[in-house]
């Protein structure tokens, strides 16, 4: 007994949209990883006296 008023999920696979998804994440990964890889170059951590204790 299904609800004649829920709609059904299309369960086509898209590859041109699974493609595209794809390229779009690999984008924006490639365009910040050199901000991140900067930051990480120029970073100055506070000092921890605590971790320095034996």
């Amino acid at each position: 007994m299904s609800d004649p008023s829920i709609p059904v999920p299309d369960s086509n696979f898209s590859l041109p949209r699974y493609i595209l998804g794809f390229i779009l994440i690999g984008l924006a990964w490639g365009f910040t990883t050199p901000f991140i890889r900067r930051a990480a170059r120029t970073h100055k951590p506070p000092p921890h006296p605590i971790l320095d204790t034996p």
